[in-house]
């Protein structure tokens, strides 16, 4: 599908040095939605007097839950997928920044074997990995580190290795974020925002592993 190209005229704005925010709207009359057999995405781009200030790519969509129903723009879908594993960390220069299109052909694996979702589970991977789920039409679910006071001991080291992080710094003692890390998940999801890709941004990995384990015996 395609959509017509549309022209806004934002009038004078001014903008102090460094970083600041400006809002402003542009009506797009029936968008078409991402979904996952159409992941269709729009490109914004930014100019003052005819030189480009910035771009960016976004796509129209809506996740939901309804009872036990997961919904992608109003129609329940059934969430397939899985995590790509520790392999993709420990190959950075090949996986992380797609050398020799590594990451897109893995990525496009998933599609071609029916997996609609992909798990990311040690916080945010690089912009090119949600720059190809966005263009493949793949689900992804961002977790981040477990709270301490959830976990036994030798859980919480398992878990730091997992996340490669100190699960304290994340996580106060009474549960809440951290100042730091309420700064870094700004930054994340700033960084994220416009990706439709991205699903959820959950915190825990592989929580109580060992109690639920035994409840399940």
């Amino acid at each position: 599908s395609q959509a017509p190209a549309t022209d806004a005229e934002l009038g004078e704005v001014t903008c102090p040095p460094g970083e600041s925010r400006h809002c402003f709207t542009v009506r797009v009359s029936e968008p078409v939605l991402w979904d996952l057999s159409n992941p269709f995405l729009y490109h914004l781009r930014l100019t003052s007097d005819g030189k480009p200030l910035g771009q960016t790519r976004f796509g129209f969509r809506k996740f939901e839950v309804r009872g036990n129903e997961f919904r992608l723009n109003g129609h329940p879908i059934h969430v397939l997928g899985a995590n790509p594993g520790d392999g993709w960390n420990r190959r950075p220069q090949i996986y992380c920044f797609n050398k020799a299109n590594a990451l897109r052909l893995g990525l496009k694996l998933f599609k071609e074997a029916n997996l609609n979702f992909v798990r990311v589970h040690n916080g945010p991977r690089t912009q090119i990995f949600y720059d190809i789920c966005d263009e493949l039409g793949l689900i992804v679910q961002n977790d981040f580190s477990p709270p301490s006071t959830a976990m036994k001991q030798d859980e919480i080291g398992r878990a730091e290795m997992i996340a490669q992080v100190h699960i304290d710094s994340y996580v106060n003692a009474d549960g809440s974020l951290t100042a730091d890390f309420r700064k870094l998940l700004g930054k994340w999801l700033a960084g994220l925002y416009n990706h439709p890709a991205n699903c959820a941004f959950t915190a825990g990995n592989e929580v109580g592993h060992s109690q639920l384990a035994k409840r399940a015996v």
